[in-house]
């Protein structure tokens, strides 16, 4: 745990500052290694309150949810990458430090997201997710729109758990034989899709 608490070697100017006022600190580190494992937990008792729960004639319920949260993840990433991409700086209250940061700093050096491990890659991610996880553990499931309002939760969440890893794999010179097909069917984010956003950025 101690390695893991450890601050990235590198760390970097973002959004005209200096070194100092956007590093990646120890402390925001550990609060995304504890949203990471909470994160595991909250999805984990979703995942077995829908399989314990749920009646066979209710799987179309959940297939149909797992499709619309996907597509609703793919959508609000997108939306928040342009709010962090376009307002604020780090300097903002709460979200600057944390969150701008990553995004500045990526437009600045667009393979630095490579250079990123698990933690840093997936953490806020997570930070953002636990709060809605944690209250769809309080939604009934007796009735179909209970179950599918709980399924859609988990699977948004799976994948704004996922974005910036499947971001991370665009930059990426060899992910994978696995991820190139996924990126090929345009399942997951392809490079050469996501090339066109930073050679338009100025």
């Amino acid at each position: 745990m101690a390695r893991s608490l450890e601050r990235p070697t590198g760390l970097r100017d973002c959004d005209g500052g200096t070194p100092v006022d956007c590093e990646y600190s120890a402390a925001h580190r550990a609060v995304e290694i504890v949203a990471i494992l909470v994160f595991g937990g909250l999805a984990s008792y979703l995942s077995w309150r829908l399989a314990s729960t749920t009646r066979e004639s209710e799987l179309w319920i959940i297939g149909a949810a797992a499709f619309a949260g996907y597509v609703a993840a793919d959508f609000m990433s997108g939306v928040v990458h342009w709010l962090f991409d376009t307002w604020g700086s780090v300097d903002t209250p709460v979200l600057g430090r944390s969150f701008i940061r990553p995004f500045r700093e990526h437009h600045r050096d667009a393979m630095s997201i490579t250079r990123h491990d698990f933690i840093e890659t997936n953490g806020n991610n997570c930070v953002a997710s636990v709060p809605v996880l944690a209250a769809a553990c309080f939604i009934p499931l007796e009735t179909d729109p209970g179950v599918f309002a709980t399924a859609f939760v988990l699977f948004l969440s799976l994948g704004v758990f996922a974005t910036n890893q499947f971001h991370k794999w665009a930059h990426m010179e060899d992910p994978g034989r696995i991820i190139r097909r996924l990126q090929r069917w345009h399942l997951i984010l392809p490079s050469d899709h996501h090339s066109i956003h930073h050679s338009a950025t100025p």
